[in-house]
């Protein structure tokens, strides 16, 4: 039983899976994660930038994330969502995490593979699909803004 367990969380540490409910974690060693509160080269990425209330930008994120194919939301909270993204051939799961930080006008992301090392650049080409989303929706905010003038 106690191998067991050591075992468990021997895992959990290598795959990094270490969300906390509504808390976005450091990325693990392994470059299968990025994230807008890492600051190194391999992990860090910018956080996505929005105008307006925080609540918008994050009502905006969590369209942009639903738009996605085979993401279901798992976790809302005020300020904060976590998704999970599953893979189309082998079905891999992975946990992106949206929390905004008002005062900087700005959403944190990360976005991280539950198993392996290497994820040969998918959560960052998901972070970046995200922010293009959200930037389109920040354009369209803004036509529309000057469309009512």
């Amino acid at each position: 039983m106690q191998k067991s367990v050591l075992v468990v969380c021997f895992l959990i540490t290598l795959t990094g899976c270490t969300w906390v409910t509504g808390r976005m974690e450091d990325c693990p060693y392994t470059p299968n994660c990025v994230s807008s509160k890492m600051q190194n080269p391999i992990h860090g990425i910018d956080p996505i930038p929005f105008r307006g209330s925080p609540e918008s930008a994050m009502s905006r994120i969590e369209k942009v994330i639903l738009s996605m194919p085979r993401t279901e939301i798992v976790e809302k909270e005020p300020g904060y969502i976590r998704a999970i993204y599953i893979s189309l051939v082998f079905r891999f799961r992975d946990d992106v995490e949206c929390m905004v930080d008002p005062e900087k006008s700005v959403i944190h992301i990360r976005s991280s593979s539950r198993l392996g090392i290497s994820d040969l650049g998918a959560n960052s080409r998901r972070v970046k699909e995200i922010k293009r989303l959200f930037d389109g929706g920040l354009e369209a905010d803004k036509k529309q803004g000057e469309e009512s003038k």
